[in-house]
């Protein structure tokens, strides 16, 4: 599926530019939208995975990650920007709608978007429809969640989530499946949670993201897959960890499936160059061989490793 199908930019139709609007209440809803522009965790020196030497296995996969969650964070963005920007064609008292407006990527097909809130203002919530027709009947493929005060909120200070089945349904693709989106934005660090939801085709995925604001950074991925070429799928847990100029430490903890009972730890360092410096675990086996000292990784295991 094009991931950026799923960006609703159709409905800048729907009304006027907002510097003429006068309703106070449309401000409080512009407000309370969250600006999502800073959740992108990007690792430092703005290192991508082209070109990257083939032994650094680790960052190879947390660098496409990084990438994938910068898709889902700008889509959200785009989002928030939408509704930010033009002026809602309904209102109610704790209600604004924008649209309906042709759909760019499904001709034929309109968009609305909705935005409610609570009374008391404490919580928001967003979503997108699609349907054949302007009047409807209204298919949600997208839905937002946020809290304008983080004390509020119980874990996450919110939380976008995009219905693949529904959405490759209006768009005629094959696809299943969620993508759901947590966040919170930190003083001083930011903070993601990607989840892709298991189907009948593919595993699901939980990606866990952190950076702080000097550019130390965590990631963590746990899914399943065919590590073995055998009847059943391993666990796959992996976390890496950097510094601000880029030196970074993984270790990658596979269990179960033809495993059965053993589990496999394999670990990496590598410098800001990038190179590997460090690599160690699967009992010596050809397909991992041990490489260099732990002594030559800038970044000390922690008590979890």
């Amino acid at each position: 599926m094009r991931p950026l199908a799923l960006a609703p930019l159709a409905l800048a139709a729907c009304g006027g530019d907002l510097s003429n609007q006068v309703f106070i209440e449309d401000a409080a809803f512009r407000a309370a939208l969250p600006y999502v522009d800073d959740l992108t965790v990007v690792y430092p020196n703005d290192l991508d995975a082209t070109g990257l030497s083939e032994d650094l296995t680790f960052l190879d996969t947390t660098l496409v990650t990084l990438d994938s969650a910068a898709v889902w964070t700008t889509l959200f963005s785009a989002v928030c920007d939408t509704a930010r920007t033009y002026a809602p064609s309904e209102r109610g008292d704790d209600l604004r709608i924008w649209g309906p407006s042709p759909w760019a990527d499904r001709p034929g097909y309109f968009l609305r978007a909705e935005m409610s809130r609570t009374p008391d203002e404490a919580v928001y919530t967003y979503s997108i429809q699609a349907a054949a027709t302007s009047v409807g009947i209204w298919r949600e493929f997208f839905t937002g969640i946020w809290y304008t005060d983080p004390d509020t909120a119980s874990e996450w200070q919110g939380e976008a989530t995009w219905d693949l089945g529904v959405l490759g349904a209006l768009l005629g693709e094959d696809a299943d499946g969620e993508v759901i989106l947590h966040y919170n934005q930190l003083e001083d660090a930011v903070e993601l949670e990607l989840i892709g939801t298991p189907t009948d085709d593919r595993p699901g995925t939980a990606t866990h993201l952190w950076q702080s604001a000097e550019g130390e950074g965590l990631f963590e991925l746990r899914t399943e897959l065919d590590f073995y070429g055998g009847d059943t799928l391993e666990r796959y847990h992996l976390t890496t960890r950097w510094n601000p100029e880029g030196d970074g430490r993984g270790e990658t903890l596979l269990s179960s499936g033809d495993l059965g009972p053993v589990q496999v730890l394999l670990s990496q360092c590598w410098s800001a160059a990038p190179s590997l410096s460090w690599q160690a675990g699967a009992d010596d086996e050809a397909w991992w061989p041990d490489v260099g000292v732990e002594d030559d990784c800038t970044l000390a295991a922690t008590e979890a490793e």
